[in-house]
């Protein structure tokens, strides 16, 4: 058996796994936080402007990271980054709109910038010389999916919903 063929076999069981979402349609990514319930027990009920601000950090190098993005929403500890990959005709998709490919770089890019910037929440001075040790890792998980441009709005205006629904309970 030669080192190609082998290859390809390897690669054929690669390829089996690869969902590609449609193309040319608006793309929705939410990363969420692993376990944030228990992450952030500590932090200031029922908002922690802290813990916000990391969010919106971590939104902004989102938005930087993904080709296309052109929305950030920041609720709780979830975001969801629009993207659009057709505005004009020579326009592309992201990764090519390959699912494992968008997710695992998304949710790579969330947990790596909330990490880093966590000890912004933790740190209880203004000695920033310290930070370092107040860093305290976070996960983030990511889906993608389509959906038609006409409910674009709709998402968004779920998710606050849902941010209310969630604040009240």
């Amino acid at each position: 058996m030669s080192a190609d063929s082998l290859g390809d076999r390897m690669k054929g069981y690669e390829l089996s796994a690869r969902t590609t979402l449609r193309s040319r349609m608006p793309v929705i990514i939410r990363v969420d936080g692993k376990a944030f319930h228990t992450y952030t027990k500590s932090c200031q009920k029922p908002f922690d402007e802290k813990l916000q601000d990391v969010m919106n950090e971590t939104a902004e190098a989102l938005c930087r990271g993904i080709q296309g993005s052109q929305l950030a929403y920041v609720q709780s500890d979830e975001i969801s980054i629009l993207i659009h990959n057709y505005k004009r005709f020579t326009s592309s998709a992201w990764f090519d709109n390959q699912v494992q490919k968008m997710v695992s770089v998304s949710a790579a890019i969330a947990s790596a910038t909330f990490t880093k910037n966590s000890w912004k929440i933790w740190m209880p001075s203004d000695d920033h010389d310290q930070h370092l040790g107040y860093m305290k890792i976070a996960l983030f998980d990511a889906r993608a999916f389509v959906l038609p441009e006409a409910d674009v709005c709709n998402y968004f205006l779920w998710r606050q919903q849902d941010a209310v629904r969630n604040s009240v309970q």
